[in-house]
């Protein structure tokens, strides 16, 4: 008697299934966050990204456009092991639709003067 090829796969599709779902998985690596991150952005930026908020919450259609989505420089700093650490990196405004999400920032927002 020949079993015909689609129900070998499924059959073999679902032992495969079975022996996913009984897998047990360790952790083998958790990372430790600090408790606070700074970002800074220096004034001519800062300047850029609120009013690119501006114009996106003012805008008369729901989805955010590309030209408001522009990469801008910060520079990110954290406390590791009772020591500050610096790295730069690049950050923008994301998304597709202003109604996702409340795009006024929470929380205190300072401009600095410009970073080195």
């Amino acid at each position: 008697m020949k079993i015909p090829i689609l129900k070998l796969f499924v059959l073999g599709a679902l032992v495969i299934l079975y022996s996913l779902s009984n897998a047990q998985y360790q952790e083998f690596y958790i990372p430790e966050l600090p408790k606070s991150i700074q970002l800074k952005l220096n004034q001519e930026v800062f300047k850029n990204y609120r009013q690119n908020i501006k114009d996106i919450n003012n805008s008369k259609i729901s989805n955010i456009e590309k030209i408001h989505k522009q990469y801008f420089p910060l520079d990110i700093s954290f406390k590791k092991d009772s020591r500050t650490e610096h790295c730069e990196a690049r950050a923008r405004i994301n998304g597709d639709w202003k109604g996702n999400r409340p795009l006024e920032p929470k929380g205190r927002i300072q401009p600095v003067s410009a970073t080195s």
